[in-house]
């Protein structure tokens, strides 16, 4: 048996060291402008906390802060007074860099527990081997951004419904917690990772067919009330971002309306958006053209309806929700085709040769065929089985991850690490439906797929 099977985190923890060492100098020696800012908003806050103010602390631009890890840079200046006020982008503190690991390693030992639940001690360590020794898995942890956190909510997702379908008592209420405020501290770092917990609705919906798919150890209708005290929960938590700041990161309308310019288009002088599929006869002339989006041209239209406008602001959003909808009025055609183009993006779960910082269409292309044509025709042959009821269940418990992609932007490579991570479980669980000899492996439950099978 192999070491990791009975020590889990060493898997995950060799990948830190592989990454460690391959990327020593990343925040002093790239733009890193997402770990700067996250570190400068950090350094405000706990400037705040500790009502002090140096005299050389940086000067901030509201239109660029990034928050997405605003919560956790905090954290970091709290642990180390002595980096408050100095420049981020020359040093990071190291309790930043210690708790973006630390998270790593802490989800990566419950990613492999449900692996090992679902598919055997053998098929879990096969699986978090071929995943996390892929470049967008290490490449993403270590180029510090923040596109893994919505995949550790799913994961802390699958602990939570461990917890309510085979714990009770104590372990049931303490780790059915820790899954809810765990995807609620994602959410403070990644906007969307909440998302997850929209896959609590089908289990909801379906308790009887859930109790038998899940191998559940309590009745359909304790775990419908179990299920729908977690969503509450998370609703209750996900209600006191406030508390902690205005906001955890670009509002949704921003983020839909940039998603216009994902594949392009022009931009008037006025700033007005012309997206890819509104004709050239209706362009205006002078109109630059842009090949993909850039968040600052929904503050530069938004400003230039309103020159007061705050951003960020209930009525900047309000604008740029306006004008996405009229976009829907006015080319319901060259929308639905945008959102269709995200589709077939989005079925493309190569996470081996798509680099993390490139945009755009996979540029492996026989590769990215082969990913989507396979994705197609074992998803079409799994419904076709007797089984056809896992294969939706098991579609419902991942598509929320694609949700983002689906809405926003789907060309890019670490941005949609969470959603591929989705379909290869998806994938693997639906060919061992109907591959009896992938199923060889003792899982650690009762059953042929463990936790979660009919």
């Amino acid at each position: 048996m192999f070491l990791w099977m009975r020590w889990p985190i060493l898997l995950p923890l060799f990948v830190f060291l592989t990454g460690y060492f391959h990327y020593p100098k990343y925040p002093e020696v790239s733009s890193g402008t997402r770990v700067w800012n996250s570190c400068l908003t950090g350094q405000k806050w706990a400037n705040r906390r500790v009502q002090s103010d140096f005299p050389n602390l940086p000067v901030f631009d509201p239109n660029f802060d990034d928050l997405g890890l605003s919560h956790v840079a905090k954290a970091a200046y709290l642990l180390q007074p002595s980096y408050l006020g100095t420049d981020p982008s020359k040093v990071v503190p190291p309790t930043f860099l210690g708790l973006i690991y630390f998270m790593f390693l802490s989800v990566s030992a419950i990613f492999y527990f449900l692996l090992a639940k679902i598919f055997g001690n053998l098929w879990a360590g096969v699986l978090q081997a071929i995943l996390f020794l892929s470049p967008q898995i290490y490449q993403s942890l270590f180029t510090l951004d923040v596109y893994l956190v919505p995949f550790y909510s799913f994961c802390l997702f699958g602990l939570v419904v461990f917890s309510i379908a085979h714990l009770s008592g104590r372990k049931l209420v303490f780790f059915s917690f820790v899954g809810v405020f765990g995807i609620y501290l994602c959410e403070l770092i990644r906007g969307s990772s909440w998302l997850t917990i929209l896959a609590l609705f089908p289990i909801i919906i379906f308790s009887n067919f859930s109790v038998t798919f899940f191998k559940a150890k309590c009745s359909s209708a304790q775990l419908r009330k179990r299920a729908i005290f977690c969503a509450l929960l998370l609703v209750l938590c996900m209600g006191q971002k406030k508390f902690f700041l205005k906001s955890a990161g670009h509002p949704i309308w921003h983020s839909i309306h940039a998603g216009l310019m994902e594949f392009g288009g022009y931009i008037g002088k006025n700033h007005r958006l012309y997206p890819y599929f509104v004709p050239k006869a209706e362009v205006p002339e002078g109109a630059k053209e842009r090949t993909t989006w850039n968040d600052y041209n929904e503050y530069e239209y938004a400003k230039s309806l309103d020159p007061k406008i705050q951003i960020y602001s209930a009525a900047y959003g309000k604008i740029l929700g306006k004008d996405y909808i009229y976009f829907w009025k006015a080319y319901p055609v060259g929308m639905l085709g945008m959102h269709l183009r995200r589709i077939w993006n989005l079925l493309d779960w190569d996470i081996w040769t798509w680099g993390v910082d490139e945009h755009g269409t996979n540029p492996n292309l026989f590769i990215s065929l082969f990913a989507k044509m396979s994705l197609l025709l074992i998803s079409f042959a799994s419904l076709l089985g007797s089984r056809w009821r896992d294969t939706l269940m098991s579609l419902a418990l991942v598509a929320p991850l694609s949700l983002p992609g689906l809405l926003v932007f789907s060309s890019g490579g670490a941005y949609l690490v969470p959603i591929k991570v989705g379909i290869i479980l998806f994938l693997f669980f639906n060919i061992g439906l109907f591959l009896p000899r992938l199923r060889k492996s003792k899982p650690l439950a009762d059953s042929s797929l463990g936790w979660v099978t009919s």
